[in-house]
């Protein structure tokens, strides 16, 4: 949505057509909140667990036919001017929409990189049940050969928009069509004035995928253990899987404080700033991999927008927007104790309101959408940058 209000909040004179593969392709209706952006009509997905998982890749025939008519359908508009902007799903959509798209159809398909796919597989957890498990080892071949390929047919597309340095430099190396677009936040959204904590509980919040392996839930739960003040509450909000979540519960009854970890469901947007703003430290305290060295995350953005001081770990480009003790918080010893020691070493801060507005000057001055909008078009439609 932000690239959508990037793109025409610089010209008035582009439509944006939005749909996904679960969409009724041939109806669109206008978005109530933003001019000249469509967004088609969605049905219901009856994907079962495995189809998403793996057989999704392999339907080379329907992504066809899904094709085909958006072709038709942008086609009766402005057949030379159209741009197909990719997020990465499957191997099938992909390969698809390079080949019939932009080798046959000569049609501009530019992709989105936010991460290496490669170092998602790597982060897949193995399910608890002994049978399931089996099957992950026996088909995790394939899904490394997939990803690899997802990986490197990235290199053809007609550009690929890298949302990290990392990326960016990357598949610089194999192609000259790649342009650097940060996570971008439309920071207009946050204007929630934070409520006065008048209870004296210290609230964390963390809101995304539940993962330890990218996110480290378990050892964060771990860490806040090792604080001296117990006067604390986690809120975690996103989709957690049964293995995970049983894992939560069993740490948390293990060290006596259940009533403390509060499993939520994940956040509608609309609720994301109020949320955010109401609690008093925001944690993406990520494990160092391929995945997250390579990866940005997006919620960096959101944290930082909210007003509410961040402690995220220093990897990827976080650096480059979150200065320790400064606008945020960074870790580099993301082991439990040391986790637990920089905690501690916020919650004693007397100044976190004063932190938390210079995180939110970041957010507004580097990150926000309206500032990449003549930069995502002169790219995104092929024209020469002016200046």
């Amino acid at each position: 949505m932000c690239y959508a209000k990037s793109l025409l909040g610089y010209s008035d004179e582009i439509e944006i057509y939005f749909t996904t593969f679960h969409s009724t392709s041939e109806n669109f209706t206008e978005s109530k909140t933003v001019k000249n952006l469509f967004i088609s009509d969605v049905v219901e997905s009856s994907e079962s667990l495995i189809e998403n998982y793996i057989f999704r890749h392999f339907h080379f025939l329907d992504n066809l036919k899904y094709l085909r008519k958006i072709l038709v359908k942008l086609d009766s508009k402005k057949k030379n001017e159209t741009t197909y902007f990719l997020y990465p799903a499957n191997l099938a959509l992909e390969l698809v929409s390079l080949i019939y798209l932009q080798f046959i159809k000569s049609r501009r398909v530019i992709v989105e990189k936010n991460e290496l796919q490669i170092g998602m597989i790597n982060n897949f957890s193995l399910p608890t049940r002994f049978i399931h498990k089996v099957a992950h080892i026996i088909i995790l071949p394939l899904l490394f050969a997939i990803s690899l390929i997802q990986d490197l047919i990235t290199i053809f597309y007609s550009g690929v928009i890298a949302i990290s340095t990392r990326i960016d430099k990357f598949f610089s190396i194999f192609s000259s069509s790649v342009t650097l677009i940060p996570v971008l936040v439309d920071s207009s959204r946050f204007n929630f004035k934070r409520p006065e904590n008048s209870d004296g509980i210290f609230r964390f919040c963390f809101a995304g995928n539940v993962t330890e392996k990218k996110d480290s839930i378990l050892t964060i739960i771990e860490a806040l253990n090792h604080l001296t003040s117990k006067n604390w509450e986690f809120n975690i909000y996103g989709p957690v899987n049964k293995s995970m979540q049983q894992r939560i519960k069993m740490l948390a009854q293990f060290y006596n404080f259940s009533d403390k970890i509060k499993l939520h469901q994940p956040l509608s947007g609309d609720l994301v700033p109020q949320t955010l703003t109401s609690n008093d430290l925001l944690l993406a305290p990520r494990q160092k991999n391929l995945q997250t060295n390579y990866g940005f995350s997006t919620k960096i953005g959101e944290y930082l927008a909210s007003g509410t001081p961040l402690l995220a770990t220093d990897v990827s480009d976080n650096k480059l927007y979150i200065e320790d003790s400064k606008n945020g918080f960074l870790i580099k010893n993301m082991t439990v104790l040391g986790l637990a020691s920089k905690i501690e070493e916020i919650m004693s801060k007397g100044n976190l309101k004063e932190i938390g507005a210079k995180g939110k000057e970041v957010a507004v001055s580097k990150l926000d959408y309206s500032l990449f909008g003549e930069k995502l078009y002169y790219f995104i439609f092929n024209r020469e940058l002016r200046g």
